[in-house]
């Protein structure tokens, strides 16, 4: 059961992240946490909302994959597109979509990019 739902699994676990992130960042306005979480809403800066959370949600889905299909390398690149397409999509859609609707497509993206390639 838990080996079929592995991506809504690290999709839940990304989203968490991404919130508790962002609470961070409003609760505790250092510059130790201006390291990993988002201090200004620049497309640079939301590359950095769905980084880092990606990355935990990476080693889950890593970790729920069988032994013989699992690929760091794979998730290395899609963890690099995830982040340059959180960028490219907050460039071009800033505004006109939701700031949580362009994180889902972006992991989305990532996610289908790391599961059809």
């Amino acid at each position: 059961m838990l080996y079929r739902l592995r991506y809504l699994w690290a999709f839940l676990l990304m989203a968490a992240a991404a919130l508790l992130l962002h609470c961070l960042a409003i609760a505790l306005p250092c510059p130790a946490t201006a390291v990993v979480a988002p201090v200004c809403a620049s497309p640079w800066e939301l590359g950095k909302l769905v980084f880092w959370p990606y990355l935990c949600g990476t080693l889950l889905l890593w970790r729920l994959e069988p032994e013989n299909s699992a690929s760091r390398g794979g998730h290395c690149a899609a963890l690099l597109a995830v982040t340059f397409l959180m960028v490219i999509l907050c460039q071009l859609l800033w505004g006109v979509i939701p700031l949580w609707l362009l994180f889902c497509a972006a992991v989305a993206g990532g996610m289908a990019l790391y599961h059809f390639l």
